[in-house]
């Protein structure tokens, strides 16, 4: 992606997508998320029994 695009993320926040999903085997889920503008990721975990 563009730096452009990165300088815009920075000012206007970015637009994640989820793109995958998938437990750890530790009772954590991890989802993964990528900006539709500038192509950052970034991963979330969460407890499996928390809804």
């Amino acid at each position: 992606m563009s730096i452009f695009a990165n300088i815009i993320c920075k000012f206007k926040g970015h637009v994640y997508e989820e793109i995958n999903q998938r437990p750890d085997g530790w009772g954590y889920i991890a989802t993964w998320y990528r900006c539709n503008r500038c192509g950052d990721e970034t991963v979330v975990t969460k407890r499996e029994d928390e809804k």
